[in-house]
């Protein structure tokens, strides 16, 4: 970035090496492009950016979304007087589903972007508070898409999953909460386990962990955790001085009970109202 409005796309540098000799190995070298606020770019914060199916590039500004079609930048942003805008000219994130439809996080909620008809649909936000991560906010920070075409997204510290009615591709139920969880970046496998980064902490004993770990499958398990069961962004705590830190914490609200594992790999389950352990 130049000035604080340049932003430097750089990719990906290609080893070439020959049957000949493998331990001969030469470096390509490509010329790289700089695309800034000159060129049309709407501002020079680049929080994520992506290459759709039919090859356009989009880019999440604080400015508005982008579209570059490698020549020129197209800039979409909330017009109040036009409810099919983008809902917030905040973009976190964008992802692309196996539909063709873009998600798009902004600082103020979630929306689904059709690129044939450049519609934005908004996602009502609740301001969800949680019990453990703070108070509620609709930033949408991570978006990922289950084997089911289920869409799950977080924001500062819920997790929520959005479904496809069975009448089209691009209609949907609103969004359901399922479980308190604090942002670290959502992960999907092939067998559909939903997941999250730990947080990297430069020193190792101050490393707090928050997993999320989902079987997008088993729906009976995510309406119980939706209705009872709260996964909880667990800091290193001990339950009383002679416990060992817990690595993970799973909170029963309706029978007010926290389930605490260890880093034994021990579970402890302890009474939210009176604060004892269970033998």
């Amino acid at each position: 970035m130049s000035n604080g409005a340049r932003v430097a796309f750089s990719f990906v540098i290609g080893l070439l090496m020959t049957e000949a000799s493998r331990a001969q190995v030469d470096t390509l070298y490509i010329p790289v492009r700089h695309l800034g606020m000159e060129d049309g770019l709407s501002q020079g914060m680049v929080a994520s950016l992506l290459q759709d199916r039919a090859g356009f590039m989009w880019f999440a500004t604080k400015d508005g979304l982008n579209r570059y079609d490698g020549y020129s930048f197209k800039v979409f942003r909330h017009d109040a007087q036009d409810s099919t805008s983008v809902r917030d000219n905040h973009i976190l994130t964008v992802f692309e589903d196996s539909r063709g439809l873009l998600w798009i996080g902004t600082n103020s909620g979630l929306d689904v972007f059709d690129p044939a008809t450049e519609v934005f649909r908004h996602f009502p936000c609740v301001k969800d508070s949680s019990r453990f991560g703070g108070s509620g906010d609709c930033a949408t920070r991570s978006i990922v898409e289950d084997p089911l075409g289920n869409i799950w997204f977080q924001t500062s510290f819920n997790l929520y999953r959005v479904r496809p009615q069975i009448a089209g591709a691009s209609s949907w139920e609103p969004a359901q909460r399922v479980a308190d969880s604090h942002n670290h970046g959502l992960l999907i496998d092939g067998a559909g386990i939903l997941g999250s980064r730990a947080p990297v902490e430069m020193d190792p004993a101050k490393t707090s962990r928050s997993f999320i770990h989902i079987d997008t499958k088993d729906e009976a398990a995510i309406t119980a955790m939706a209705s009872h069961m709260i996964t909880v962004h667990a800091q290193p705590k001990t339950l009383r001085a002679s416990a060992p830190i817990a690595e993970m914490a799973v909170t029963d609200a309706k029978h007010a009970v926290t389930y605490y594992v260890t880093d034994k790999g021990t579970l402890r389950e302890v009474h939210d109202g009176t604060g004892h352990e269970r033998a």
